[in-house]
Parts: structure tokens; C-alpha cells; sequence
């Protein structure tokens, strides 16, 4: 019993083995389905222009890229259903300067490190464009005197990241480093920020600063709203089961049986996906093995045309096998043969072990019992 049951788990395995391997040649070989561009196989991403094609071309047949001579299998390929929405997003943009609705502020050659509030228009006091001096200081401009005072704002400082995030309208207590209209383009700018009250004041001995016109930041909308439903879809090639009768041998006749599933993508183009899997059904039985030899016969036949071969095993039939046009028949359970040449097939028409031999001669396949 023990030397049955390992038998049985060594041929469970090699079936598994086969299995696996006319999968990787599906999915990984371009002459099967796998994805091809600039001459390079993509694998692992099926073309789904071959799917289509082996779903239409190979009803009822493996194809000949992956042929299996000792078990038989069928194919499914399902896309995975995927809904998705896409919502318009916000942009932040800097608008174009414009000197007459801009603001004259405190800038600097580099990045600014403090926040220099006026309280009145420098408007008047940028002649010469130059603010060098001792702060906190007061200006005579056009307007009146003006006091500019520097503060230490940097625990709300934020990354050019997240300035990038911020505009005029925003609610949140941030400063961001700005570009100015002039040749000296920086400047510190804060939102909702009271910097006598939010910050420290500090004095500094001397500062090279410069007038210069603000560039303000507005939000603009961007993208599209746009949904997008992928229903779910499968195609199928090989021994697939039409209108209820199955191609592979019944249930007393078939020996192993076995489904192995892989994750796949499938491409549409170069920029289209979508994922899904494939799955092979492998079976081995009576009506896959008797099949299996004759196709066997006929592509060594196709291969070697003036050539006689012969092939004789002896095999166990559960149920009569009958030929019926291109089909071997086993009860209502049917396969289609792929062979090149007309077939003679002695029918076998009781249950038991018969010597079979198959025949090749002058293009003729013939099988006797």
C-alpha cells in the first residue's frame, strides 16, 4: 500500500511539473501569448490580441506552441473587474508680475532666514532699490513713515515641497521663501501670521536688503473628473467544456487531475494594463493518453512524410472509445484530434486491456487493436 500511494504522489508531481511548464511557455514565449515590443518579450504580460486569437483559433485544441503529448489541458484568462474615479485637483501657481498691483517688500539675495514685517507701503522708498541698514528701522516713504521690524518665523517655515501646496487663500499658519519680480529674487512670505504675537522679534546689525515687488500665488484647478468601470472578463482556449460534454475522459477513466493558477498582466499597448491570472486544468486519463499517441504519430508523420513508424503500448480501457469524424470518444466525453493526415481507428468497443498499435504509411494514420 505504501509503495502504491508513492507511486501515486511521484506521478501527481511529474503531471504538476508538466503542468507548470506548458504555463510558463503560455505566458512566457512570444510565439504563445506573451507580450512583445522592439523585439523584446515582456514576460509574464500576455498580449491580449494573442488572447483573442487563441480564444478564437484553438476551441477544442491545444495550441502547437505549448503541445502536451502526455496529459491535455484547457486554458482560462480572466481580467479583473477595477472601478476607479479620478477628481479635477487644485494647483498652485505664481502669477505673472505686474508692478502696478504688486506689493513692495523687504528681499534678499539668498534664501531669507528671518521675517521682516512693514507696517505701511514701501512705496517711495525703493528709488534706488536698496535697503541696507540696521533693523528693526524706519523708513520715510511715500505714504509716511514706516517701521520694519525682523521676526523669527521659522517654526512655521515650511519645505519648498509644501509651499508648493500653499497660496494667498490657505488657513494655515505658514512661511514660505518666495520669488520676487527683481534681480534680487527672495523673500520670506507668511500666511495667517500675526508676527508680533506668533514670532520673536529680533535685531539684526546690518542686513544687504533690497526693495522688491512680491509675486503672488494663486490655486488653479487641474485634471479631469473622469470614472473609469473595467468589467471583469475571461477567455479560454484548449479542451474547454462545450454545451455540458467535457473533453477530458470520465470520471472512472481519468487517472490525475490538477489546476495551477499564475498572476499575469495583461497589455493592451505600451501604456494600457490591466491584472488578471491564468489558469490551467491538466488531465490525465484513458481518452488523453490514447489521444495523445495518435497526435504524437501524426507530428512525427508531419515531420518525417516518407517514413513508416509504428508505436505499440498495451492500455486499459474503462469504456468503449469510439472515432467520430475528428473526435475520439469516450462515452459523451469528446476530443478533438489534431492530426494532418485521415485517420483509420479500430473502434473499441468493450471495456478491458488491449495491445494497441498505431500506424504511419503513405500518409495514412491508422490504429488497431
Amino acid at each position: 500500500m505504501s509503495k502504491v500511494t508513492t507511486i501515486e504522489e511521484k506521478e501527481s508531481s511529474e503531471l504538476r511539473m508538466d503542468a507548470l511548464e506548458t504555463l510558463q511557455k503560455l505566458i512566457n514565449t512570444g510565439e504563445c501569448l506573451a507580450y512583445e515590443y522592439e523585439n523584446v518579450t515582456q514576460k509574464g504580460n500576455l498580449d491580449i490580441n494573442k488572447i483573442l486569437d487563441f480564444n478564437n483559433t484553438f476551441q477544442g485544441l491545444e495550441p502547437r506552441c505549448a503541445k502536451a503529448y502526455d496529459f491535455d489541458y484547457n486554458i482560462e484568462i480572466t481580467q479583473f473587474e477595477k472601478n476607479f474615479r479620478t477628481y479635477q485637483g487644485m494647483l498652485i501657481k505664481e502669477e505673472e508680475c505686474d508692478p502696478e498691483n504688486s506689493n513692495w517688500s523687504i528681499a534678499f539675495h539668498g534664501q531669507p532666514t528671518v521675517y521682516i514685517y512693514c507696517d505701511g507701503n514701501l512705496e517711495g522708498c525703493c528709488g534706488s532699490g536698496e535697503l541696507d541698514g540696521r533693523y528693526p528701522r524706519t523708513l520715510n516713504c511715500a505714504n509716511g513713515s514706516v517701521t520694519c521690524t525682523p521676526y523669527d518665523c521659522s517654526q512655521y517655515m515650511k519645505s519648498a515641497e509644501e509651499c508648493d501646496k500653499i497660496y494667498e487663500g490657505t488657513s494655515e499658519m505658514a512661511c514660505c521663501v518666495r520669488k520676487t519680480c527683481n534681480s534680487h529674487p527672495w523673500m520670506l512670505e507668511c500666511y495667517n501670521i500675526d508676527p508680533a504675537t506668533n514670532c520673536t522679534e529680533i535685531t539684526i546689525r546690518h542686513i544687504h536688503a533690497w526693495c522688491g515687488l512680491t509675486i503672488t500665488a494663486s490655486r488653479e484647478p487641474y485634471g479631469v473628473n473622469f470614472t473609469s468601470d473595467i468589467r471583469q472578463k475571461s477567455w479560454g482556449f484548449a479542451y474547454l467544456p462545450v454545451s455540458g460534454i467535457s473533453s477530458f475522459s470520465p470520471h472512472d477513466a481519468k487517472k490525475e487531475e490538477i489546476q495551477i493558477v499564475l498572476p499575469v498582466t495583461i497589455r493592451y499597448n505600451e501604456t494600457t494594463m490591466r491584472e488578471g491570472n491564468i489558469k490551467i486544468t491538466a488531465v490525465r486519463g484513458e481518452l488523453e493518453t490514447i489521444s495523445s499517441l495518435i497526435e504524437d504519430i501524426c507530428a512525427k508523420a508531419e515531420r518525417n512524410p516518407g517514413e513508416i513508424l509504428i508505436i505499440a503500448r498495451d492500455m486499459y480501457f474503462t469504456y468503449p472509445v469510439l472515432h467520430q469524424g475528428n473526435q475520439l470518444c469516450m462515452m459523451n466525453n469528446c476530443k478533438n484530434l489534431d492530426c494532418a493526415f485521415p485517420i483509420n481507428f479500430e473502434d473499441i468497443t468493450e471495456k478491458g486491456m488491449y495491445n494497441v498499435e498505431l500506424n504511419y504509411n503513405a500518409g495514412v494514420v491508422s490504429v488497431k487493436t
